[in-house]
């Protein structure tokens, strides 16, 4: 119960101290000396009213003006408390308006007209899309291998197991050579192995000096002849 809501609760007098939520008004009370006081004073306040209305021959209709003076005083401590929470929860819906507003008008704006350029260009030269790709991420622009770029056909994040590490495909008819690059802080590169099944091999490849990386090669060919440069001009185009 925070302090709002228990001064709501003492505003109401003995009705605000009992009924439901009295225990957890209560122990605010013992947690809250701000509260506390708040507290005493009122119920000192109906304490004295009552005891002066019991004592002394009251004229005719101050009775009803004395309750009238001591609810209208509540009902305005009441007012009081009900307006700041309502003050604090126009805060909060302004507050989110504003930020919904912001976030809004600075949403990033996308020149598909750019789009339309980078993709002429990754198409007309890939191998240096490719490298520069690689080289913004603090990897070697280079791959292992002299692979022909006519096959590239994507290049981006890729999931190898759990980890998700930068990966370059290459495609040539129905047959593909995923090469993914993985650093040591993502795998334990000591436990990568060539592996084959029935229908895909795994080669991994690393470079000499650099025992902090690795590449990790899903094909669906016996070998990754039919990818790299040499092989382009025994075979004819697909």
């Amino acid at each position: 119960m925070n302090c709002e809501y228990a001064q709501l609760r003492i505003a109401l007098g003995n009705e605000g101290r009992t009924g439901e939520g009295a225990e957890g008004f209560q122990a605010h009370l013992r947690a809250c000396p701000q509260c506390a006081a708040i507290s005493v004073r009122e119920s000192a306040f109906d304490s004295a009213l009552a005891s002066a209305m019991n004592a002394v021959a009251l004229p005719t209709g101050l009775h009803d003006r004395l309750l009238k003076s001591a609810y209208a005083r509540r009902s305005a401590t009441f007012r009081r408390s009900v307006g700041r929470a309502f003050a604090m929860a126009a805060a909060v819906v302004l507050a989110l308006g504003v930020g919904t507003g912001i976030y809004w008008r600075t949403r990033p704006h996308l020149d598909t007209n750019d789009l339309a350029i980078r993709g002429e260009l990754e198409r007309e030269t890939p191998r240096e899309t490719v490298q520069n790709w690689l080289a913004r991420r603090d990897l070697p622009a280079a791959l292992p291998l002299d692979f022909e770029y006519r096959w590239h056909a994507f290049h981006g994040l890729g999931e190898l197991g759990e980890a998700e590490v930068p990966v370059v495909v290459f495609q040539r008819g129905g047959d593909f050579a995923r090469v993914f690059i993985v650093k040591d802080s993502k795998v334990k590169l000591e436990t990568l192995k060539d592996a084959q099944s029935s229908l895909c091999k795994v080669t991994v490849l690393r470079i000499p000096g650099r025992n902090d990386l690795a590449y990790v090669v899903i094909h669906s060919t016996d070998n990754l002849d039919p990818f790299l440069r040499q092989n382009l001009a025994e075979r004819p185009p697909l």
